[in-house]
């Protein structure tokens, strides 16, 4: 073995061994702090979701309410069940990375890859949360590395491998179409991409994927397009803002400024080599262009959206990492270490914030700005009502909430998936999407009113919103009667646990009159 080889040997096993001390190191952290941390509502409405199977949900495709119901399955109905099967596949990104990136060069420089993946706070805490970007996310970086072999060797093997796995992305998430059209644009826009097209492989993954998309296809026919709607029409204003087009900016600070910087210049440098002959540059700039520049385009018309995240353009970052990767083989070694260490230590900060989160409650007033509330404290709600339902047996099979977020957070922490309603009326973008599958349900307040009529219920209404709802509530109940109060964390956010007496049917029928209480006499 010559020098060059021992060099190369030594680089590659000290790159090894710095990733899997830090990969060791993040999933320990991962697996505590998702054992401890309260369900975010996103991931109780998903455990939601699990206990309805179904092809389609009116927010995601099928594949994360599936993830949660195994996971569950495997571990029961806690926090830490929800998100097993994400941890499991939140920890395999890295790895994926390493495998993709080694089809672009070396071992050391896929190390290299893999490493900088975990400096990456939006890849680096990917599965901790039950959420469609983990499956979606690895998903992409499997269809990344077989759309590179299939385009490199063409066979229709690898291009039915393609199609399988992107069919199933599809039920992931509907922004994997933003991956699909970075392989697009190589197919289009590149010699070897048009030489491909010629091929029956590419039309075949086509009729896959297209394949896998009929149960999304399926449940938005049958559903007034409720998916289609949310994604590409409620949550977004689509007027121009120039507010907007701060949104790389704001992704250079999420990334981080040392790591955005450096993907920048791997980026700059892969474009510099040129990209019309469609090379293996070429392929991952396409794909990058489409995960962030498209996602950058977009941002300007939808500022005022319920919801355009910062970590929608994750995906387009892998591929720079393995340009990164690449690139720093050239640097001196104490570039590649201030890159990933200035990513690290923004990685640990993240962590500990969460960790501290953990505790929220019991931490002293001056240091709460270092944690969030968003993650603790819920199962307050639970045991309020199951106090209340112990008083009022009569009450104990229905409770009502003001808004989906409670109806989720009450039904996970009782265990229950029935008999927990919402007299949410929002539109459904201000919902997330979520109030078509609640009255899917029947977990609105027509169901309420039909499967529940005379009945008494517990009802679980914020504070700050009762001004507003007792009207409401005095018309969907004989009576109202108010029975504790529940304070979630000291930022002054409480909850009315109250007794609802007789649900009223349809307005018009009539009800009886209870004794009594908040809304007077009948």
């Amino acid at each position: 073995m010559n020098a060059d080889h021992q060099t190369t040997d030594r680089d590659a096993a000290r790159a090894a061994a710095i990733f899997w001390l830090l990969f060791a190191a993040v999933q320990a952290t991962k697996l505590w702090l998702a054992a401890r941390l309260d369900l975010h509502p996103d991931e109780a409405f998903y455990w939601l979701e699990a206990q309805y199977p179904a092809i389609s949900y009116s927010d995601v495709p099928v594949l994360t309410p599936l993830l949660v119901g195994l996971g569950t399955l495997l571990a029961g109905d806690t926090a830490l069940g929800v998100r097993l099967a994400f941890l499991a596949l939140g920890a395999l990104i890295p790895l994926a990375v390493y495998r993709v990136a080694r089809l672009f060069g070396d071992r050391a420089a896929a190390w290299r890859a893999a490493t900088l993946a975990l400096a990456v706070p939006l890849l680096s805490i990917m599965g901790l949360l039950a959420v469609p970007d983990v499956p979606m996310i690895l998903l992409s970086i499997i269809s990344l590395g077989l759309f590179t072999r299939a385009v490199r060797v063409p066979s229709t093997g690898r291009w039915v491998a393609l199609g399988l796995v992107a069919a199933l992305a599809c039920n992931a998430h509907y922004r994997f179409a933003f991956v699909m059209l970075g392989g697009l644009f190589y197919l289009l826009f590149s010699a070897r991409g048009r030489a491909a097209l010629a091929l029956p492989g590419p039309w075949i993954a086509v009729v896959l994927v297209l394949l896998g998309l009929l149960p999304v296809l399926l449940f938005n026919l049958g559903n007034d397009l409720a998916g289609v709607r949310y994604h590409f029409a409620d949550r977004h204003p689509w007027t121009f803002d120039a507010e907007g087009l701060w949104y790389l900016p704001e992704q250079a600070l999420v990334v981080t400024p040392v790591v955005f910087a450096a993907l920048a210049w791997a980026a700059w440098r892969a474009l510099a080599r040129g990209i019309a002959g469609g090379g293996d540059d070429a392929l991952l700039l396409w794909f990058a262009a489409a995960g962030v520049l498209s996602f950058a385009a977009m941002k300007p018309w939808s500022v005022g959206g319920t919801a355009f995240t910062v970590h929608w353009p994750v995906f387009g970052y892998v591929p720079l990492l393995i340009l990164l990767g690449l690139a720093l083989a050239g640097t001196a070694r104490w570039i590649g270490a201030a890159v990933i260490g200035s990513g690290l230590a923004i990685v640990a900060a993240l962590l500990g914030f969460l960790a501290l989160s953990t505790v929220y409650d019991r931490l002293p007033v001056s240091m709460r700005g270092l944690a969030t509330a968003k993650l603790s404290g819920w199962d307050r709600l639970a045991t309020a009502v199951e106090a209340l339902a112990t008083q009022e047996p009569d009450a104990a099979a229905t409770v009502v909430t003001d808004r989906v977020t409670t109806l989720t957070y009450v039904a996970f922490g009782l265990g229950r998936s029935r008999g927990v309603y919402t007299i949410d009326d929002r539109p459904l973008g201000e919902v997330r999407g979520r109030a078509k599958q609640v009255a899917i349900w029947r977990l609105n307040e027509a169901g309420l009113r039909a499967d529940r009529a005379g009945q008494d219920a517990i009802l679980v209404i914020e504070t700050r919103r009762m001004a507003d709802e007792t009207a409401r509530l005095c018309a969907i109940f004989a009576q109202v009667e108010p029975r504790d109060r529940v304070r979630r964390d000291s930022d002054g956010r409480s909850f009315e646990i109250l007794l609802g007496r007789s649900i009223r049917p349809e307005p018009g029928q009539g009800a009886a009159a209870g004794p009594p209480g908040l809304c007077g006499p009948a």
